[in-house]
């Protein structure tokens, strides 16, 4: 799938993918690499101690955890190994989306991104994704 959103977050349907948004629906191909969008309102230049990525339904629950400045292996789920990074110089500008390479038919569910800025934990969005194995899987759905 041919999306990427390092530098600002486009709108999808069903959602802008901005903190306190509607859930966003995002579709891929196994096999692509696909962004996950999540944007904080931040101050120029801030600092984003922690960014959690976490999939519903899945044990251990997390995608991807970054915590004072590196990537922290131990919560992280298996199947999301060596598949997933955040757009790292973008984090100061408040872009905690993440990458996911690699997309598997297992990768489909609800994605949440939360963040703790000044010692508050805070939920900014969900995403959607659905995966399928060839482009005839891509739709064009109406949403209203």
């Amino acid at each position: 799938m041919d999306i990427e959103y390092p530098e600002s977050q486009a709108a999808a349907p069903g959602g802008r993918g901005r903190e306190g948004s509607a859930l966003v629906w995002i579709q891929a191909i196994a096999g692509e690499t696909v962004i996950l969008p999540c944007t904080v309102s931040v101050k120029v230049d801030a600092v984003i101690p922690s960014v959690e990525w976490s999939k519903e339904h899945l044990y251990p629950t997390i995608a991807f955890l970054y915590r004072d400045g590196c990537e922290t292996f131990e919560e992280k789920n298996q199947t999301f190994q060596y598949r997933t990074n955040l757009f790292l110089k973008e984090l100061k500008r408040g872009n905690a989306s993440l990458r996911l390479s690699n997309v598997q038919l297992s990768d489909a569910g609800t994605y949440k991104c939360k963040t703790m800025i000044k010692g508050r934990p805070r939920e900014v969005g969900s995403i959607e994704l659905s995966v399928g194995e060839s482009r005839h899987f891509i739709s064009k759905k109406v949403y209203i």
